[in-house]
């Protein structure tokens, strides 16, 4: 994004090739080359919630119209904050469908920018789609954040990746602001990603005994989900930190019960509830609400999931525990979905390690974030066939 609203001559390596990465680049190549019309153009975010966020803040900046889309799911993901917060600093923006819901009609304009009140207890996205635009507005822009904000960290990495482009974002307390400035012209190198490193923990977590290198990770980082070692600790896993990347070993020291709040590592939940279930780890979480609003309902996911070994996340009071309920099913074999959620297929993948087999369909649905997870497996051992 930084690289479209500053100069297509940033260069950009180690580029991630997950299909929201992908997408994203294609969109904005095709709105790069679009000629200003009457009829607005017809951009397609997919299934990708961060890349119609993203767009949404910058196409209200860009001269034109347009006609902001995406798939059956996505038109039931909420966009209202995100388009309040644009709506008030003048941005032009209609519904097309249900109120508060995509598709939605943008006419492209420079906006004055000014002060705005965001709810910060939804998606960190809609911060991070503001504070990117927030240099190209003719008076800038004074966020503040009400109430309890949910996914710190990534507004920490947005302001972090901002200043390395020369954008210094002010903060005070919950209030963000940016003055107008200029996105100075440079390369960029990006990070291994923390969240797929989840899923190795995972596997470390539930096996007999295991080893795994992540080459290229490192704690040097703005990344929320870098939390992965202390959480890990507690369900067996030990992170030793070498030249190459981080090192996994199975330590065998797993609790009772964990107590965590994901209110900063969402994208983490999965995976670590996933472990305790199959661990045989009774726990209570909190900060788990935006799963609802995913790809798919992922505590959905997840108790249809974790009921292969008799667990339940139950919910109270924005609190979830999970209990054991039931039966454990029959390991021999198992027939799960994903539900065309990557981190939903992600976290079930380790489970074929307590049991003969996993029949996993809509498996395809990791392109989204790490295409290779397959292909990876494979390489550490992992006797996988399409069938």
């Amino acid at each position: 994004m930084i690289k479209a609203l500053s100069d297509q001559k940033t260069i950009l390596h180690n580029l991630s090739d997950a299909a929201d990465t992908l997408l994203l680049n294609k969109c904005i190549r095709m709105i790069n080359t679009c000629c200003v019309s009457r009829l607005p153009m017809v951009v397609d975010a997919k299934d990708a919630g961060t890349v119609f966020r993203f767009l949404t803040a910058y196409l209200s900046i860009l001269n034109g119209k347009w006609l902001l889309t995406g798939c059956e799911r996505m038109q039931n993901r909420p966009i209202r904050i995100l388009v309040e917060a644009l709506r008030n600093i003048g941005a032009d923006i209609t519904y097309k469908g249900e109120e508060g819901y995509p598709p939605i009609l943008i006419e492209g304009k420079q906006l004055d920018g000014g002060r705005i009140n965001v709810g910060a207890n939804v998606s960190s996205q809609y911060i991070t789609g503001l504070l990117l635009i927030a240099p190209y507005l003719k008076n800038g822009i004074e966020i503040k954040l009400v109430g309890e904000t949910f996914s710190k960290p990534y507004i920490d990495l947005t302001i972090g990746v901002m200043k390395q482009f020369g954008v210094i974002v002010e903060r005070s307390n919950n209030v963000l602001s940016v003055k107008p400035q200029n996105y100075t012209v440079g390369s960029f190198d990006m990070q291994r990603d923390w969240s797929a490193a989840a899923f190795w923990y995972e596997i470390v977590a539930i096996s007999e005994d295991s080893e795994i290198l992540l080459e290229g990770l490192t704690l040097d980082t703005l990344q929320g989900d870098s939390v992965l070692p202390e959480i890990f600790k507690n369900l067996g896993v030990e992170t030793i930190v070498t030249d190459s990347g981080m090192l996994l070993k199975k330590s065998g020291d797993v609790v009772s019960s964990l107590s965590y709040n994901f209110k900063d590592c969402p994208d983490l939940a999965q995976a670590v509830i996933s472990s305790c279930a199959a661990l045989k780890v009774s726990g209570e979480f909190v900060g788990l609400q935006s799963l609802r609003i995913k790809e798919i309902d992922r505590i959905q996911g997840l108790n249809n999931s974790i009921a292969t070994f008799g667990f339940h996340l139950v919910e109270k009071d924005c609190k979830w525990t999970l209990e054991p309920v039931g039966q454990m099913k029959n390991l021999q074999s198992l027939n799960l979905s994903s539900f065309g959620d990557h981190r939903m297929a992600m976290s079930v993948a380790p489970f074929a390690l307590v049991c003969d087999e996993v029949c996993l369909m809509e498996s395809d649905s990791v392109v989204k974030s790490y295409p290779h997870f397959w292909e990876d497996l494979k390489s550490v051992g992992f006797d996988i066939k399409e069938i």
